[in-house]
């Protein structure tokens, strides 16, 4: 409730806790997302307020790595390998299905409701060095 309490008090339009320790998806709030909504129009998710976590695992123990934990590995993998504009919902999917191929642990995705999280939205990441960087 804390984290929640803190994240509706920031003045952003969108936020996202990534979080890799153990028992990190218990501070998630609905997981119930929309994964086949349609992302081709991505100037439209800014129109929400979003407040979005992605954890390295459930209400569960976590795998540390030797060097990264595989969560961390498959995370910067894929934003070092982005060439354009991912979604958080696309960054999730991907870094779930790397990870769970790997360690035995679940990946989750939430929008934080408490946390003032409303709408359809999401947050985009976007390279900056990439053509066309900007939305």
């Amino acid at each position: 409730r804390l984290l929640n309490r803190t994240l509706s008090r920031i003045r952003a339009g969108s936020i996202m806790v990534i979080s890799d320790s153990c028992y990190s998806g218990a501070f998630g709030g609905n997981k119930s997302i929309h994964r086949n909504r349609n992302n081709s129009n991505f100037r439209e998710f800014g129109q929400w307020q979003t407040r979005t976590s992605i954890s390295s695992g459930g209400q569960e123990p976590v795998e540390d790595g030797t060097d990264q934990s595989p969560f961390t590995r498959a995370l910067v993998d894929v934003l070092t390998q982005n060439e354009g504009i991912i979604s958080g919902l696309q960054l999730f999917t991907v870094v779930h299905n790397l990870t769970i191929q790997v360690a035995d642990q679940t990946p989750e995705y939430s929008v934080l409701t408490e946390a003032g999280h409303a709408g359809n939205g999401d947050i985009l990441f976007v390279r900056s060095d990439a053509p066309g960087g900007s939305i």
